[in-house]
């Protein structure tokens, strides 16, 4: 680690590879030494930004959701609204925050959580349950968050010192104005920092990593309306993107430095501490996006224990993992799967189970729901198997844009092996048969996606959905709108369904949906 100190107004670092490497700027050169020393200034002075021991922030925002948008690539979806108290402490990487949201999408909520991240552990405790309910973060989520911390500021100042590696990147223009660049890397991950030519203060950090969807991704903050805190200049306005879709917006209400905080605020139960983890600790700002969502569940974006096949009917298996179901359908000469649920961990060991339960049997066709990322995450995967796309028009441009991403900071199968992207549309309706059986696959737009898809199977009177019904313990699962629409949407198509499989849940039936859109309206 490197040694940085300030004596009468001399700027010094002492690491001499940083001392040759920087960039033509007019008739300066502009080196690392140059750079930080300009931008410390402009926030206030390295002494004064070390001497920020913890901070108290209150601030209020939104979430914003680009992959569950109403139609493929369209405008993020307004998620939720949220109001934080976050105390963070410098150096030591503790962190506390409480939150609570209203959750417009998926299901309409009130929720209250305090999360606290402390030595490599992780705490959450939802306030919303009698008695309160605390539990271990998963470490995908722990990482996320310590990785977050590394660049909110002020830290990001002392992180950037930490590494030898650090250098500078040519300028670039961001909305006309020209930016230094500083990069460095960490974890694995690289760290761009843009330095504002004129004021010498930060517009933006991005964190380059892999999206299950977006492939390679610009993970990306920016900053706006500094203010001085006890001598240190603070952004009380950031903004979240993702290879420039909106993610969050955030204002800050207020800031306090060096706070008399309590003993108590970071602690971490022991028996927390001695639950098993779970999950990878691999840093991903999906994990975040989900639980804007409140979204929480077991993930791991690079592993899924093997999975099993259920049989619903002969020749008709789903996974039955009851937050994520794959199907697969068995026709004489080939295999038809619906939903590349989640991401590729995933979808590697569906196949892996269809490959058992089918030597040999190709699977021809991949048929996705629709295309919000949870549930077509997967679909690489199985478009590196050589699978071809059954989905409507208005998701072409959509899934070729997923296939054609670039996939190096985490390479995946179809990056490994590059397949010609095969889709065919389906246009409202679309018939498979041969001598063992007949699928149907329907277009039925709802307000939940435009592209959504229903799968039927005419000879097992079964429908095959996602999002609309979610079936477990006989209840519909689903907001009532959203039932109804399903509702409506099989009596104007006429099909003889008796039997409905959920993409989340289980199975349940027609009766099922008629007796739950009718009990809640």
């Amino acid at each position: 680690m490197r040694r940085l100190s300030t004596i009468a107004g001399v700027f010094f670092i002492c690491a001499s590879s940083m001392h040759a490497q920087g960039v033509a700027s007019g008739h300066r050169v502009l080196n690392v030494r140059t750079l930080l020393y300009q931008m410390s200034e402009a926030m206030g002075g390295l002494e004064r930004i070390r001497a920020v021991k913890n901070q108290v922030i209150i601030s209020e925002g939104d979430y914003f959701e680009p992959q569950q948008a109403l139609t493929p690539s369209g405008q993020p979806r307004h998620v939720s609204h949220f109001r934080a108290e976050t105390t963070r402490e410098l150096g030591s990487g503790r962190l506390r925050e409480d939150w609570g949201a209203e959750i417009f999408y998926v299901f309409k909520a009130h929720v209250r959580y305090v999360r606290i991240v402390n030595g490599g552990f992780g705490l959450v405790e939802s306030r919303d349950d009698r008695p309160v309910q605390q539990f271990r973060m998963d470490l995908g989520q722990l990482a996320t968050r310590v990785r977050e911390e590394r660049r909110a500021q002020p830290q990001i100042v002392l992180t950037a010192l930490e590494h030898e590696d650090i250098r500078v990147l040519p300028d670039v223009r961001v909305a006309g104005k020209k930016q230094h660049v500083l990069s460095f890397q960490e974890k694995g991950q690289e760290f761009q920092l843009f330095i504002d030519a004129h004021s010498k203060l930060l517009t933006q950090v991005d964190i380059l990593e892999d999206d299950p969807t977006y492939g390679d991704s610009r993970y990306r903050s920016r900053y706006s309306d500094w203010r001085e805190v006890n001598g240190v200049k603070i952004p009380f306005g950031l903004r979240y993107e993702i290879n420039g879709d909106l993610l969050r917006t955030e204002r800050y209400l207020s800031v306090l430095h060096n706070e008399a905080l309590a003993s108590t605020t970071f602690d971490i139960p022991q028996a927390i501490r001695d639950q098993k983890p779970y999950g990878e600790s691999v840093a991903s700002e999906w994990l975040l996006r989900r639980l804007a969502m409140n979204v929480d569940y077991p993930p791991s974006l690079t592993s899924r224990p093997s999975v099993k096949l259920t049989r619903l009917s002969d020749g008709v298996f789903y996974t039955k993992d009851g937050i994520y179901n794959s199907f697969v359908i068995e026709l004489r000469d080939y295999l038809i799967v619906i939903e590349p649920v989640l991401y590729e961990a995933n979808s590697v060991q569906v196949i892996a189970a269809i490959k058992a339960r089918f030597p040999g049997k190709a699977i021809r066709f991949i048929v996705p729901t629709h295309s919000h990322n949870d549930h077509s995450g997967g679909i690489r995967t199985y478009i590196a198997e050589g699978a071809t796309i059954l989905a409507p028009a208005i998701s072409r441009a959509h899934y070729q844009w997923v296939a054609s991403n670039m996939h190096t900071l985490r390479p995946d199968r179809l990056q490994a092996t590059p397949r010609r992207f095969c889709m065919k549309v389906v246009d409202r309706h679309l018939e498979l048969r041969d001598g063992l059986r007949r699928v149907e696959i329907f277009v039925l737009p709802t307000t939940h996606a435009r592209d959504l898809q229903l799968i039927y199977l005419p000879q097992e009177k079964l429908l095959i959905e996602a999002d609309l019904m979610s079936p477990s313990d006989g209840e519909i699962g689903q907001p009532i709108e959203l039932a109804r629409q399903l509702l409506l949407g099989i009596r104007r198509l006429n099909l003889k369904v008796v039997r409905i499989a959920g993409v989340h849940g289980d199975v349940g039936t027609f009766r099922q949906l008629v007796e739950g859109v009718h009990r809640k309206t």
